[in-house]
């Protein structure tokens, strides 16, 4: 019986899920996730490179406070009523770490050196709100908020490492 229903389970996964409901995934990528050191970090690098524009993920990097996921679980709570088959949920792919600047060491390969922390520890430690983690936690228990873990940190640390190397991110002087 056990193999029966394995060999059910690889035959739906390998031809995926189908319905003919209409359906809208929300899914929202990076949450706890940080890139650069802080906003004078950022600042200074669009001041030494004026004509360089950044992409939207360092735009924009920074954390969620505890406001931002409040207004996104009010939200789908507040239209759930519209919606007859089921609530509304929104998926909140969570990093698991972040760099950690001071004990990362950029240089080339000989030298270089990747430190991260775990997302509490960073969102006790930056402008985020630590009480984040918790309130999605409950918002899991209102099924409005679904967690997934996502991957550890959202870069390529020895390719981040050996531009931080070239000065773009540590110590940099403002022009």
């Amino acid at each position: 019986m056990h193999i029966i229903k394995e060999a059910a389970k690889a035959l739906v996964a390998k031809l995926g899920f189908q319905t003919n409901r209409r359906i809208v995934v929300f899914e929202s990528d990076d949450w706890g996730a940080v890139r650069v050191p802080d906003s004078d970090a950022l600042a200074a690098f669009e001041n030494r490179f004026p004509s360089f524009r950044l992409d939207h993920y360092q735009s924009f990097d920074g954390l969620e406070k505890k406001a931002d996921v409040s207004a996104l679980s009010s939200l789908l709570r507040e239209n759930a009523v519209r919606f007859r088959a089921s609530a509304p949920v929104f998926t909140l792919n969570f990093a698991t770490a972040n760099p950690d600047f001071n004990r990362c060491v950029p240089g080339n390969a000989d030298v270089a050196h990747f430190g991260f922390e775990p997302i509490d520890k960073t969102y006790r430690t930056y402008d985020g709100d630590e009480g984040v983690l918790d309130f999605v936690r409950l918002g899991c228990g209102e099924t409005a908020l679904h967690p997934q873990l996502h991957g550890r940190e959202h870069l390529n640390a020895t390719a981040w490492l050996t531009d931080a190397a070239t000065d773009l991110w540590w110590n940099m002087p403002v022009a």
